[in-house]
């Protein structure tokens, strides 16, 4: 039986994974009180800046009961200029017999009711504009696209009815995942490449925007990178091939291709423990030029099998020869 030894050299690593687009923001326009949508702004698939106008609600109870408060101060207004008029010329009215006694001598309170009705109308108009707007128009926080429209303009609306989404796409977010034993190695700067299949003979460069912070159960770790997208050509939803190069020289270990087989979805090999061969469970990476690279299971310098694996299990005493150098 044939052993050879895990070599270890220094180099920088690359790893190459699959990631996908998505928006580097994306905000829900929602309805934060029963409302009406009064007016929509824009149409889905439009392009907005900073500032622009999407949406204005209107708060139907407010809006009614202001309109009914500002209807009822211009009537108290009228009725309380209409009988100042009649006080003010009572006397010639009465000679010419236009107003008789009896509506005279009730001018006055009619007056002081005028006034009490506006005074109370005023005040809640003042209420209803200062503390309960009832109208609110929402603006884009941010250059995007809208990109979706849930209802149409006069909708009435429940409270956290979504209405409008708009996204922003220049920078656009790339997410993947790395083994956290590569991640180790990375930092914010450590070089993103990136390929798609939609974009034939075109290099993207991706600056990594967050690493982590939770672990996965498969001790992966999701990483965030961002991406310009000036022309627009990337959108959501779209798969790309990720290749990440570590910062500085590290030290890999690399084992005989032959020696690793797949079982059940996960990578094994033996090891030599003495005169008895141990099943060991790795993680392999990148291939080259007859090796492999094994990120978990192995040290520098153990032996493991690389022919006549067949009828070997966990404890197999055997007689080895060590494979030349290669």
């Amino acid at each position: 039986m044939i052993v050879a030894h895990v070599v270890a050299e220094e180099s920088r690593m690359q790893m190459k994974t699959s990631g996908r687009l998505v928006p580097t923001e994306r905000l829900e326009i929602k309805a934060d009180r029963p409302a009406k949508l009064e007016k929509i702004f824009v149409e889905e698939g439009q392009k907005v800046r900073p500032g622009d106008n999407l949406v204005r609600f209107a708060d139907e109870k407010v809006k009614q009961r202001l309109d009914f408060a500002r209807a009822e101060m211009k009537e108290a207004e009228a009725g309380l200029a209409a009988n100042n008029f009649l006080l003010v010329n009572k006397e010639k009215l009465i000679e010419e017999g236009k107003l008789i006694q009896i509506m005279a001598e009730g001018l006055e309170s009619k007056i002081a009711y005028h006034r009490a009705t506006m005074d109370r109308a005023r005040e809640e108009i003042k209420l209803l504009e200062e503390v309960v707007n009832p109208v609110t128009l929402v603006t884009a926080p941010f250059a995007g696209q809208v990109s979706k429209k849930n209802v149409s303009e006069g909708s009435l609306l429940n409270k956290g009815d979504l209405v409008l989404e708009l996204s922003q796409l220049n920078p656009i977010k790339l997410v993947f995942q790395l083994p956290v034993e590569f991640v180790d190695f990375m930092t914010r700067d450590t070089p993103v490449k990136v390929h798609f299949a939609t974009v034939k003979g075109r290099e993207f460069d991706a600056a990594i925007q967050m690493m982590g912070p939770e672990i996965a159960e498969n001790r992966m770790m999701e990483i965030k990178a961002t991406l310009s997208n000036d022309d627009e050509m990337l959108r959501p939803g779209q798969a790309a091939e990720v290749a990440v190069i570590t910062d500085r020289p590290i030290k890999l270990l690399y084992a005989p291709a032959e020696a690793v087989w797949e079982e059940g979805g996960s990578k094994y090999l033996y090891r030599l423990n003495g005169k008895k061969v141990e099943k060991v469970s790795v993680d392999a990476g990148e291939k080259r030029e007859g090796l492999v690279s094994i990120t978990r299971g192995l040290r520098e310098g153990d032996l493991v099998v690389i022919s006549d694996r067949e009828g070997l299990s966990n404890g197999t005493s055997v007689e080895v020869q060590l494979a030349e150098a290669r």
